[in-house]
């Protein structure tokens, strides 16, 4: 069961999802730290909170994307709120055509540290309910479409996402107190709250502001 944090105060959030990711990145013993960014709305106040932490070497750090849209808005939104505000970032890898490739040769685990949303029908990454994408145990990155907004997507699987020590989950707004409650129930199938798979990591952390409408 993953450890849960529970925030009234938008502000408690930011700093406490901070301090546990610049706490996880301190502890690391790694040279080069790779961490996998989500987009999305929810995640933008901590990458910003992240962009003026004095506590992490990004020197070490390299990031990739989680996900993105056939905008590019995930890639656009991370680089303004975080990768544009860093001088000494190691490297920067967003989806394009050998992010597959990239990957692949990458020594296990993929990646040290995964931030992820939950949407409000259970989805993560861009893993929606229903799709054959839950399922897929082979490919390390898929195209999606979500039933809402922007359709087309290309999102890391589920076994690249598990392929890391630790992720953490950044969550936010009152209207989803339903869907975190089921995630963590018995209630519902992996085909129907696809972030259930994410259950089966060992080191899960939960931050959920739930201060927003």
């Amino acid at each position: 069961m993953p450890n849960i944090y529970k925030f009234n105060i938008g502000s408690d959030f930011v700093l406490k999802a901070v301090t546990g990711i610049e706490d996880f990145m301190e502890s690391s013993e790694a040279s080069s730290i790779r961490i996998a960014l989500s987009g999305g709305s929810s995640p933008i106040a901590v990458y910003e909170k992240l962009a003026a932490s004095q506590k992490i070497d990004w020197s070490r750090i390299e990031i990739y994307q989680v996900d993105e849209r056939s905008d590019h808005s995930n890639e656009e939104m991370i680089r303004e709120a975080l990768i544009a505000k860093l001088s000494d970032l190691k490297a920067f890898h967003p989806f394009d055509k050998n992010y597959e490739k990239k990957i692949q040769a990458l020594p296990r685990p993929f990646f040290h540290l995964v931030l992820l949303g939950l949407g409000e029908d259970g989805h993560t990454a861009s893993i929606f309910p229903h799709s054959s994408a839950v399922e897929e145990i082979e490919a390390l990155t898929l195209k999606t479409e979500s039933p809402t907004g922007v359709k087309e997507r290309i999102t890391l699987s589920f076994p690249a996402i598990l392929s890391s020590e630790k992720i953490i989950f950044l969550i936010r707004g009152a209207g989803k107190k339903e869907i975190l409650s089921r995630w963590l129930s018995d209630e519902g199938s992996e085909m129907e709250i696809p972030a259930k798979v994410i259950l089966d990591h060992p080191d899960v952390d939960v931050y959920y502001d739930y201060s927003q409408s």
